[in-house]
């Protein structure tokens, strides 16, 4: 089944009502969902210190020097992680 039957086949129930949904129904939406809102499901993947130096060609430090600038978000007091979408382009401006 597609999106779009999905779609329809919800609709038509009633509100309130609960559906059991196969696994594969439910993983195609969430990341038909995903690309969608990102416009790349790859976007919102989350990158370490490490991956961001190497994609910039620099080291870790540097990264975590400048990390308020590349839009680093700190998921806990020591885990420090970088929107890919946000280096993609500041690479693309780089050009």
């Amino acid at each position: 089944m597609n999106l779009s039957g999905l779609r329809e086949l919800a609709e038509s129930l009633p509100p309130g009502t609960a559906v059991p949904v196969p696994r594969e129904w439910l993983l195609e939406l969430l990341s038909a969902d995903t690309a969608q809102t990102n416009g790349d499901s790859a976007a919102d993947r989350m990158l370490t210190a490490a991956q961001v130096g190497e994609l910039l060609g620099t080291t870790d430090r540097w990264v975590y020097a400048h990390a308020d600038k590349l839009g680093g978000k700190h998921l806990s007091r020591r885990c420090l992680r970088f929107p890919e979408s946000a280096i993609r382009r500041r690479l693309e401006r780089r050009q």
